[in-house]
């Protein structure tokens, strides 16, 4: 082998190494999951029906969305809802049938959220906010006048002057600090 080659061949090895070194030192880019199915991924129509089940209605917005309808569980912490009254929780992606899962709009208990950042916890419509409050990272509160609010969370490991809030997830939550909603809109 020539001395060229042999050098060639150590420069190549040395780049590689930098640049994993560089990449770790970044922060891991992880996203959470709602349903079974994880932001940014693409879904064939497939996949999509034997994860979320058959939806109720599909419709066509500024993405593809699968709408999953139900009359919410009567929980003592939601209190009472009435029986007529129901619920569609939306699952957004970029084609149809299927495509890259780009958003979510979560009204019912039926889907958990869950991400990397803080395994075995799970997060639902009807949960207390400071379930979520107590995950790592940074968040932004936006709180209204009546006690309700939005709670927007970065996992740890982002600057908070360099997180764009909404390009993250929000759980809405009413005056007595119970989620009613967890949503995302990622673009």
């Amino acid at each position: 082998m020539s001395r060229t080659m042999l050098i060639g061949r150590s420069a190549v090895l040395l780049l590689s190494l930098l640049a994993g070194a560089v990449v770790s030192a970044q922060p891991r880019n992880e996203f959470e999951t709602v349903g079974g199915l994880t932001i940014t991924r693409n879904y064939s129509g497939k996949e999509i029906v034997s994860m979320l089940g058959e939806p109720d209605t599909v419709t066509m917005e500024a993405y593809i969305y699968y709408h999953y309808s139900m009359v919410p569980r009567h929980t003592s912490e939601r209190g009472p809802l009435p029986e007529e009254e129901v619920l569609t929780d939306s699952f957004g992606f970029t084609s149809y049938p299927g495509g890259v899962f780009n958003s979510y709009f979560i009204y019912t208990d039926r889907y958990a959220f869950t991400h990397p950042s803080v395994p075995g916890v799970s997060v639902r419509v009807g949960d207390p906010i400071s379930k979520v409050r107590a995950f790592p990272g940074t968040f932004h509160d936006n709180r209204y006048g009546d006690g309700k609010g939005e709670l927007y969370w970065c996992p740890e490991g982002f600057p908070e002057k360099q997180v764009d809030w909404m390009m993250y997830p929000y759980f809405c939550y009413d005056s007595k600090g119970i989620i009613t909603s967890i949503e995302h809109y990622y673009d």
